[in-house]
């Protein structure tokens, strides 16, 4: 789908703009004395994190859904050209119509709240994982908020899942509550240091770098290990980013093309009703990347306001999560679907 490759870079490059600007507001010293308490929720405060910081990022997610009505109301009107006058669609997207509204504010909140809780975790993970590590308060703020490098904080946790800090700094398995190695530990050990070759999001340029430690039989030098932590964690940051841009936006683009159909249906100059419409799912085929569940469905065919059945979740459209849908049937999902009106309907 066109329309999204060129509106999630947007949403993706908002996000990381604004995780750094919380790392350049960060109070290091706070940070250090609510690790040292163990109080998540100072340690937090310290970060300086608030819901305005996310404000350019739901306006780029209000964009895409805005942009995701035009294009639908635009296609139903090229689609009525060449048809009777009284059958012709002419009308165009209602951004500012209130359940529009609604719609985007909710995409919006529900990103932020997402997003807090998530780091609100991670710093719980990242505490107990200092204690864990035998880590002072102050390395473990240094952790979570990167470090000074000429002028400017880089690397650091903020903006990652719990997962992601944890492949950075090692994190205490939930299951067996053993502790996992990151890759902070494992540069430590000339044993151990191999793994790094397995990380995708490594920078190769530091490989030089751990092979001449494994062939010396030492540990990566400390100073070595935070320049590719520090790296290691920016592109993590960038995949998160992506992550979020991809999922979000393909939520706001159909969110905004099933309110077009509603604001189709609802408007007086209109002869379209809710059974002339026929929604079909369509999946990006079979190139190794899509799910089972998706491809399963595709073809599926749906009345407008019933939902999908894919796999175990109900989606009204791809992405959607109004129904509680699985987070494995919505996260990069690249899926279309297809709306067909019967324009014909009525003129019998």
């Amino acid at each position: 789908m066109r329309l999204l490759d060129r509106t999630w870079p947007g949403v993706q490059t908002e996000f990381v703009k604004a995780m750094r600007k919380v790392q350049s507001e960060v109070v290091i010293q706070e940070l250090e004395e609510a690790i040292r308490r163990g109080d998540v929720q100072a340690a937090l405060t310290a970060l300086r994190f608030d819901p305005s910081d996310l404000f350019r990022t739901d306006a780029a997610i209000v964009a895409a859904m805005n942009a995701g009505g035009d294009y639908q109301m635009e296609a139903i009107q090229a689609a009525s050209r060449n048809l009777p006058a009284a059958t012709r669609v002419v009308q165009s997207f209602g951004g500012r119509n209130e359940r529009a509204e609604r719609i985007a504010r909710d995409l919006g909140s529900r990103l932020v709240t997402e997003i807090l809780d998530d780091t609100r975790v991670m710093i719980a993970e990242a505490i107990r994982n200092g204690l864990e590590l035998g880590q002072n308060p102050l390395q473990t703020a240094r952790a979570i908020s990167g470090r000074m490098v000429n002028g400017s904080r880089q690397g650091g946790l903020v903006g990652l899942t719990s997962q992601q800090a944890g492949y950075v700094n090692g994190r205490v398995d939930p299951k067996t509550l053993r502790f996992v190695p990151g890759l902070r530990q494992e540069l430590t050990d000339p044993a151990t240091a191999s793994r790094y070759f397995t990380r995708v999001r490594r920078d190769k340029r530091f490989d030089g770098i751990v092979r001449r430690a494994i062939a010396e039989g030492r540990p990566v030098a400390q100073a070595d290990i935070n320049r590719m932590a520090g790296r290691y964690s920016d592109r993590l940051l960038a995949l998160r980013g992506e992550t979020i841009a991809r999922t979000e936006t393909i939520k706001a683009l159909n969110a905004g093309r099933h309110e077009a159909i509603d604001q189709l249906i609802e408007s007086s100059t209109n002869e379209v009703q809710a059974q002339d419409v026929t929604r079909k799912w369509d999946s990006t085929g079979e190139d190794g990347k899509t799910r089972s569940s998706h491809l399963l469905a595709e073809g599926q065919p749906r009345a407008h306001g019933e939902p999908f059945l894919i796999g175990l979740s109900l989606l009204m459209f791809p992405g959607d999560t109004s129904f509680g849908a699985e987070a494995k049937e919505t996260i990069n999902c690249r899926c279309y679907y297809e709306i067909i009106i019967d324009f014909f309907a009525r003129l019998e």
